[in-house]
């Protein structure tokens, strides 16, 4: 009776270990199910994601946001260049010879300015111009290029922890199984 009890409590243990195994399997699978599905979702979210398209049109932003500075730089200077000679000019009011002299020492720039302010109006005007085209294409390409590109990249890192997840409990599952077998074996 003694080696029946030792029997009935080794076989107690031994239904125990097997439960436990049982459910680490049952918990392992589920934990892979879950994390398939959302390795699913993520394969599928990022092939919504043209991701050549969206760095070409970052090249492209980049391009449009060098030029627009540069553009508005050139805008300041031409603009500071314009109230310059507007101020040259303003000195042909104030002298009471007029436009008789204009190869007089005093007023000679401001008649200088006189002639070219138009064409500098021109620059001026053609620059603010451009830097309206560019704001427009700048809007039409949109700035969260940069955050979506982000996104996509950290997709694609949270698919490779999930696939290496899926591989480790899979592992555990075949060992978990494999333990279950030997349990049954030892007890032939």
């Amino acid at each position: 009776t003694a080696q029946l009890n030792s029997k009935k409590v080794l076989i107690g243990d031994l239904e125990k270990k097997l439960k436990t195994a049982h459910e680490n399997v049952e918990s392992f699978k589920t934990q892979i199910q879950s994390k398939q599905n959302l390795l699913a979702s993520l394969v599928s979210a990022c092939e919504k994601i043209d991701i050549n398209s969206l760095r070409e049109r970052k090249v492209t932003f980049d391009q449009i946001t060098n030029s627009l500075r540069n553009k508005n730089f050139s805008l300041t200077q031409e603009q500071a260049k314009l109230v310059l000679l507007e101020k040259s000019i303003k000195k042909l009011t104030t002298v009471p010879c007029g436009d008789q002299f204009q190869t007089c020492l005093f007023i000679k720039d401001s008649h200088e300015s006189k002639a070219s302010i138009g064409s500098q109006r021109e620059i001026v005007s053609s620059l603010e111009s451009e830097i309206k085209n560019l704001e427009n294409e700048f809007s039409n390409i949109g700035n969260n290029i940069d955050s979506t590109i982000q996104k996509y990249e950290k997709a694609i890192l949270e698919q490779s922890k999930l696939q290496n997840d899926i591989s480790s409990f899979t592992v555990n599952v075949v060992k978990s199984e494999s333990q279950i077998y030997r349990s049954f074996s030892k007890q032939k």
